[in-house]
């Protein structure tokens, strides 16, 4: 081989050299590159998991209100039932007071006809009208504080306050109808008393 030739050789070999270690580094390069693009996939997908578990969390939280809020709307509903049905039996309850009031009053008329002294029991009679319209009253304007304490306030409370309603109402029927009692006394005291005789 002459000196011409070896120096070509060299220099042939030393440029496969030169492009074998570019292509390590280049490999090590790329390498070191598909590293960082894995690490930043990795982080990604984290990222998205992690946002992924906030999204069912949030769900699940948004379920538990749309669950509680439906449970309260059927309670209230329940409640205004209960109400219904409270209100159905004092509206029964008020109305026989007022026509044990009428036939006491329709007595005490033909007593007063019979020349008997009804001056008493017309008084409590008067009295008696007063309770029951007073509890009669009292139903009709319930309905919108119960409607107002189902409307403002969670069940528990709501169904507290519409029974605290009925208890008032039931109270105020109560004393009408004890009121009624007293007067039906007085009417038999005055019918069983003498019947006085007519001057001439």
């Amino acid at each position: 081989m002459s000196g011409v030739s070896a120096i070509a050789h060299d220099g042939e070999h030393q440029e496969k050299v030169a492009v074998g270690i570019g292509a390590k580094i280049r490999g090590i390069l790329g390498i070191n590159s598909n590293k960082g693009e894995k690490q930043a996939e990795v982080k990604a997908s984290v990222e998205v998991g992690k946002e992924e578990v906030q999204a069912r969390k949030d769900a699940q939280v948004m379920s538990k209100t749309e669950k509680k809020v439906e449970q309260d709307k059927n309670k209230k509903e329940n409640i205004q039932k209960f109400w219904n049905k409270m209100k159905h039996r004092l509206q029964i309850l008020i109305q026989g007071q007022e026509k044990l009031a009428n036939r006491i009053e329709k007595k005490l008329d033909k007593m007063k006809e019979d020349g008997r002294d009804v001056a008493a029991p017309e008084v409590k009679l008067d009295n008696a009208k007063v309770l029951v319209k007073a509890a009669g009253d009292a139903l009709v304007s319930a309905d919108i504080a119960v409607a107002d304490a189902i409307k403002n306030n969670e069940p528990k409370v709501a169904l507290e306050k519409v029974r605290t309603i009925n208890q008032g109402i039931l109270a105020k029927i109560k004393a009408a109808h004890s009121a009624l009692v007293d007067l039906i006394r007085a009417t038999n005291e005055t019918r069983r008393s003498p019947t006085p005789t007519p001057t001439t």
